[in-house]
């Protein structure tokens, strides 16, 4: 972006810092109500990236292989970027269906998510866990754990403000993120660096992982490393996986 478009842009860039803020003030006042559902929500909070897409399948395997059922939940602006197209389901009115991977698909919605998530659990009763990508945190459902994904090439904390940049959400909700998901591809970053950027930014008991993702045009999980301890990451799925689920239940 030149820097001319940047200066006829950034006034619209305060607009959306200012209704973030705004947003935030409606909920905490009660003015906008949320609600919560029995089955716990996981928030996944990100900007537009390639690694969105690998890392949702990631997550929807991680709770299959823990044996739980997952609806993953997709707003139709955010499908459209992630490459998902929305098929008719059977019985519903507010979700579409979308394969996002040869095993796991994706629940497509437009608007507010509370009556597609309601619906959801009519239609495929006996699921356990609903993963529902956020732009903005503050919405009409509240959710129990937040995961931050961010590529260590494009930080979330970084990106400017729509629509300068594709980021919604102030940095001052990351206080509220419980695990940073940095994605990467190529030799394994300094894991001692990225973990005092998240609890920089997030706070000091922030979990991070480090994601490796396969080069080329579909990218996908390649390898996952964890360190309880923070002393070191190493190649844990499993632990990771303990660690979530055990947050959850």
């Amino acid at each position: 972006m030149n820097w001319l478009s940047h200066v006829i842009l950034y006034p619209l860039s305060l607009l959306t810092r200012f209704f973030a803020f705004w947003r935030k003030r409606q909920f905490d006042v009660g003015t906008w109500k949320s609600v919560e559902f029995e089955l716990p929500t996981v928030a996944i909070l990100s900007i537009k990236d390639e690694n969105t897409r690998p890392v949702l399948v990631y997550l929807s395997e991680l709770f299959r292989s823990a044996g739980l059922g997952e609806f993953v939940m997709v707003e139709q602006k955010t499908a459209k970027e992630l490459g998902l197209v929305g098929l008719p389901v059977e019985g519903a009115e507010y979700v579409t269906q979308s394969a996002m991977s040869p095993t796991s698909d994706a629940l497509v919605y437009k608007g507010s998510p509370v009556l597609p998530m309601s619906e959801s659990v009519s239609l495929y009763p006996g699921r356990d866990v609903f993963v529902l990508t956020k732009h903005k945190l503050m919405s009409e459902v509240r959710h129990q754990r937040v995961i931050l994904v961010t590529s260590v090439n494009r930080l979330f904390w970084e990106e400017e403000m729509w629509p300068i940049g594709s980021r919604f959400e102030s940095t001052r909700m990351l206080s509220s993120v419980d695990f940073v998901l940095y994605t990467y591809t190529g030799e394994r970053p300094d894991e001692v660096y990225w973990r005092e950027q998240a609890q920089c930014w997030c706070h000091a008991s922030v979990e991070v992982v480090l994601i490796q993702m396969s080069s080329g045009e579909h990218s996908l999980v390649q390898s996952v490393y964890y360190c309880g301890d923070q002393s070191e990451n190493i190649e844990d799925h499993d632990t990771f996986e303990r660690l979530f689920i055990n947050s959850l239940f």
